[in-house]
């Protein structure tokens, strides 16, 4: 019985965050996708906070994969702060 407890605790864990609606991570403010934490650039300017994730920042805002790996810097601007967002919110 114990063991097939384990196997389905793995299968629950190893379920595709993108697919998963129970899946506790955080939400890009471009595309909605739910991703682990360390996936996102958090913008550093008080009082907005949005993330964006890497993949929209590569693809959509034109970063370069090493600048969008390297962020959020300690004064990092998102799109939406420098007026450069591409959302329809």
């Amino acid at each position: 019985m114990k063991l097939l407890e384990v196997n389905l605790s793995s299968e629950v864990e190893n379920k595709d965050p993108e697919k998963n609606d129970d899946f506790e991570g955080e939400t890009c403010h471009y595309c909605n996708k739910k991703l682990s934490a360390n996936s996102f650039a958090k913008c550093k300017v008080t009082g907005c906070g949005k993330q964006f994730c890497r993949k929209c920042l590569t693809s959509k805002y034109k970063f370069s994969k090493l600048k969008a790996a390297q962020l959020p810097t300690p004064l990092w601007k998102c799109p939406s702060c420098t007026f450069k967002c591409l959302c329809v919110m």
